[in-house]
């Protein structure tokens, strides 16, 4: 079992009294375990403290993410473990050891949510939720105590802390896991394009067409806009941002395109991130081929005060990329506002 006290760096998440659970997104950034024989695994335990197995916590794992990797079919259930990486995982902590292995094909970055109950035991340790992933069997190192790449113990009623490890192994470099509590979604209603905290329930996707775009210079696609934050607090992570895309033309196939998003506060760019699109984005008119998803992580390394009254505001850009085959194109649709494809960007606003 793996176990340890983590960093005080970490995320601190407040409970949800009334969901019963707090709900966090990890990202991970595994671009250096593409191509690497492996095989790789993720290890995912949630152990009981009182040693006793009274099944008082449980952790649900949804929505995984591989941005080019995949799920691949060696499965290890032990205890209250169950489920699988294609749909998802839960955790109950039946037994003192509890634990999920899955193998999986590395992309670029891995991301997921964990729901997480918060029933704190009686005795001196608590229940603990870690996270690791194994090369060959065998922990990948980092500088957490137990090799994990994260952990939580659950011992408070009001909230947790997710600790990070970044590894500390040559051969397989990657930062501390980032951690987002809340996910703005993009909407727009007639002239307005906004950001909301509400998850999108509609069916029909909204979308936006690009300008015509060159090599030459970025353009923008749209602002979209929070409300005016109602309390001040700290702008503490800034995870990915998840957009969804197809060609306007399709004879515009062979292309790549830059794209660039900027985090705005009160007009002024507070964090950026990059990325390129591999050729071959789908026509928007073929029903039989879906969006392609974008991954944008942004170079966020310093928290940011948000003041009463402060707006937080997401600027889209996009041009050809500069070893794109063609120099012209129509250019392209963003779809966000439906269940299907809900463009969003993931955000830690501390009080």
């Amino acid at each position: 079992m793996r176990t340890g006290v983590g960093f005080a760096l970490g995320l601190l998440c407040c409970f949800n009294a009334t969901l019963g659970f707090a709900q966090v997104r990890v990202s991970l950034d595994t671009s250096s375990l593409v191509g690497q024989p492996g095989p790789f695994s993720l290890d995912f335990q949630l152990n009981d403290g009182s040693g006793t197995g009274d099944g008082n916590n449980s952790a649900h794992l949804t929505d995984f993410d591989f941005d080019g990797g995949a799920a691949a079919g060696v499965l290890q259930l032990t205890g209250g473990a169950r489920g699988d990486l294609q749909s998802d995982v839960t955790i109950n902590e039946t037994a003192f050891l509890n634990r999920f292995q899955q193998q999986f094909v590395p992309g670029e970055r891995l991301s997921f949510l964990v729901d997480l109950t918060n029933n704190v035991d009686a005795g001196s340790f608590p229940d603990q939720f870690s996270f690791a992933i194994l090369n060959n069997g065998v922990e990948i190192q980092t500088v957490g105590p137990a090799l994990q790449i994260l952990s939580a113990d659950i011992a408070s009623l009001t909230e947790f802390t997710f600790d990070p490890f970044p590894s500390d192994d040559p051969n397989f470099v990657f930062p501390a896991a980032i951690f987002t509590d809340k996910a703005y979604y993009f909407y727009s209603k007639g002239s307005r394009y906004f950001l909301d905290l509400r998850k999108p329930t509609s069916q029909k996707t909204q979308f936006i067409d690009s300008p015509a775009l060159s090599r030459a210079l970025f353009s923008e696609v749209r602002v979209w806009s929070a409300e005016p934050a109602k309390a001040a607090g700290t702008l503490a992570t800034v995870g990915d941002l998840r957009v969804w895309l197809s060609l306007k033309n399709k004879n515009d196939r062979d292309a790549s395109f830059d794209l660039r998003a900027e985090l705005l506060k009160n007009g002024r760019t507070i964090t950026s991130g990059d990325a390129t699109t591999d050729p071959g984005l789908p026509r928007h008119e073929h029903r039989d081929e879906a969006a392609t998803e974008v991954t944008i992580p942004f170079d966020f390394t310093e928290e940011v005060p948000i003041a009463t009254g402060d707006v937080l505001s997401l600027r889209l850009l996009i041009k050809l990329a500069d070893h794109s085959p063609v120099s012209h194109v129509a250019g392209v649709r963003l779809y966000y506002g439906s269940q299907e494809l809900p463009t969003q960007l993931g955000v830690l606003i501390a009080p």
